[in-house]
């Protein structure tokens, strides 16, 4: 099989080893990409393949069985052989294994010790001189530093690496530097275990949004329709008439007809500003103007923010036409665009179950 600049060789039979085997190395022919084979039927009836190596601009045989008796088919351990016997490269391959891993994914696994099973191409032959096959591994889809080379085959094809490796898939890569040989099967000695995860993996990206709202420097809250500064625990002396609010909370808006000023706060440079309003509003901190961008609206209310703020001072919110507020946030370390997200749909499809309190 070619596929634009890659050669495969496929097992048929359980002696030619395990599915697909990559042929590399610098010296294997490399077809042009999209093309594909050249084949025809020689005088003597025998079907030949060649393929065109752009590298060099030779055409290429790449039969590699015998051949009938009379058809001049040899068998070819090496690649590029322009006499029959003589000379050629060694051909590469490489094989990697289907991933291992426990009953479900969560499972870890522990493998000691992996077994390569390697069969010579010809039993009276052996294997040839200077074969080598490497282990590489690969851990949760990455591969790792534990491989290994071994250059001194058995008879036996009992290839042993001895790598200790843990993790929930482990996947074998299996390289040798020339052919004459098949790769029969592979075994790990693995054990799996159901463990369970730190504490750290434990934590949902969700609780580290409720982080950044856990401590506010200034909060414009209710409870049964008392404006108050949630941060402190004071009421908040202001002209207001409580109604619904963005959470559907039947006292969490406040509608206001003049200025509202809400506590002091101090932001330097990477402070945050959250107000949800119906109508327009300006606000100001220390008599310096913010300006609010919209973040959504919904069900008639807007969420409006500031971000990277550096005012000290009361914030006063005006509305400039009628409407209403409701809470009014700031903090001095900033919220983040994912966490203002996550609280924006907590309010608009969760009635602010977990950012707004419920009293």
């Amino acid at each position: 099989m070619r596929k634009t600049n890659k050669s495969y060789a496929y097992a048929v039979e359980e002696q030619q080893g395990i599915a697909f085997t990559e042929n590399t190395g610098s010296a294997w022919v490399k077809p042009a990409a999209r093309s594909g084979f050249i084949e025809f039927v020689d005088d003597e009836g025998q079907q030949r393949s060649l393929v065109l190596d752009f590298s060099d601009g030779f055409f290429y045989n790449i039969a590699t069985r015998d051949g009938a008796s009379g058809s001049g088919e040899a068998q070819a351990k090496t690649d590029k052989v322009t006499t029959a016997g003589v000379a050629g490269t060694n051909i590469a391959g490489v094989l990697k294994t289907k991933e291992m891993r426990g009953t479900f994914e969560k499972f870890f696994l522990m493998a000691k010790i992996f077994h390569i099973y390697a069969r010579p191409e010809s039993e009276s032959d052996g294997f040839p001189t200077g074969l080598e096959i490497d282990l590489n591994l690969y851990t949760n889809g990455e591969p790792t530093t534990a491989a290994a080379t071994t250059k001194d085959i058995p008879i036996t094809g009992d290839i042993s690496f001895d790598r200790v490796v843990e993790a929930h898939r482990i996947q074998l890569e299996i390289k040798s530097n020339m052919s004459e040989h098949l790769i029969a099967g592979w075994q790990a000695d693995d054990v799996s275990e159901d463990r369970p995860a730190d504490p750290d993996d434990l934590d949902m990206t969700e609780d580290d949004w409720q982080g950044e709202f856990a401590e506010p420097d200034v909060w414009m809250g209710s409870v049964l329709g008392t404006m108050i500064d949630r941060a402190s625990g004071e009421e908040i002396s202001a002209t207001y008439t409580a109604g619904t609010g963005p959470d559907s909370g039947t006292d969490t808006g406040f509608a206001i007809t003049t200025a509202l000023t809400l506590p002091s706060t101090a932001l330097a440079g990477s402070g945050t500003l959250l107000v949800w309003h119906t109508a327009a509003i300006t606000v100001t901190i220390g008599g310096v103007a913010v300006v609010l961008t919209a973040h959504g609206t919904s069900g008639g209310w807007t969420l409006s923010y500031a971000n990277t703020l550096t005012a000290s001072g009361a914030i006063v919110v005006t509305p400039t036409a009628a409407g209403s507020v409701s809470d009014i946030r700031t903090y001095v370390s900033g919220i983040s665009a994912n966490a203002r997200g996550y609280y924006y749909t907590d309010v608009t499809s969760n009635d602010g179950k977990i950012i707004i309190p419920r009293v």
